[in-house]
């Protein structure tokens, strides 16, 4: 078995700066990766190990992904260079599993790099944009491999989407933007009486959009209006080869589609948390 790191730059930093690491964190983190191909180096496709030099954070997060299916006991499955990246059955349907890992984006709605020592907001309308745009895109793609007879009519599909290279996601909001990104929820309000002070009631208010900077309006509401009933869930998380759990998916965050064609069973790996 080759090993995941080899000579020969990308443009990923990242990638290098792990494979060159004589000692500390990103030493260990190369530990790590490499303790991770030894397990799913069988199901990557032929193009994987060129593309993690050039984006490390996605080739990971796949490769990651795939070995908490199999550390949580299910069968993973690949089309090779065909399809989408993975496969298990569950309950005797076979989902797909879609990694992808979102940049800040570009020109007016990307997510600006927070400026050291000067507080800010969080800019949570345009984070919660590049997950609905990695959303969007994964769709794309899974109607792709459809078309192509790749994936059935009955098969389930997730999507799963690596927060690492979005600025200002290293606390989350509440509810959690993956949810924000899937469900009409906006800021948190509170109902107070004007004479007495007292909190009548609590929530968030609803947002069933978000207007990009070129006006036009993207829309949150895929798993309440049907227009994401393809997607049986969504994985979220912010893991890398420098900052993961002890146990592999302990950091995941899977939101279930309450209006999928094809539910993902509650619990189905039984890690991280699940709404």
């Amino acid at each position: 078995m080759s090993s995941f790191f080899s000579e020969g730059n990308g443009t990923d930093q990242g990638y290098v700066n792990v494979r060159d690491a004589e000692d500390g964190r990103y030493a260990d983190a190369r530990v790590y990766t490499e303790s991770l191909w030894a397990d799913f180096s069988k199901f990557a496709d032929s193009q994987f190990l060129r593309e993690a030099k050039d984006n490390f954070a996605e080739r990971f997060w796949e490769m990651y992904l795939g070995c908490t299916l199999m550390d949580c006991g299910y069968a993973v499955g690949t089309p090779g260079d065909k399809g989408p990246d993975l496969y298990v059955q569950v309950e005797n349907r076979k989902f797909w599993f879609e990694a992808t890992a979102p940049s800040q984006g570009t020109a007016d709605d990307r997510v600006p790099q927070p400026i050291l020592g000067k507080a800010e907001i969080v800019p949570v309308e345009k984070i919660v944009l590049r997950l609905t745009g990695a959303i969007e895109a994964k769709s794309i793609q899974l109607d792709k491999a459809k078309m192509k007879g790749i994936v059935s009519e009955n098969d389930g599909c997730v999507i799963c989407i690596n927060g690492r290279q979005i600025p200002s996601t290293a606390v989350d909001d509440v509810p959690p933007l993956i949810l924000q990104a899937v469900f009409p929820i906006g800021n948190p309000q509170i109902i107070v009486d004007r004479y007495t002070k007292e909190v009548l009631d609590s929530g968030f208010e609803e947002r069933s959009y978000i207007k990009k900077a070129s006006g036009s309006a993207v829309s949150t509401r895929g798993f309440i209006d049907r227009s994401l009933a393809k997607i049986s869930a969504v994985i979220y998380s912010r893991v890398d080869c420098a900052n993961h759990p002890s146990r592999l998916g302990d950091d995941f965050i899977c939101v279930h589609n309450p209006n999928a064609n094809h539910p993902l069973p509650i619990g189905f790996l039984n890690r991280g948390v699940e709404y």
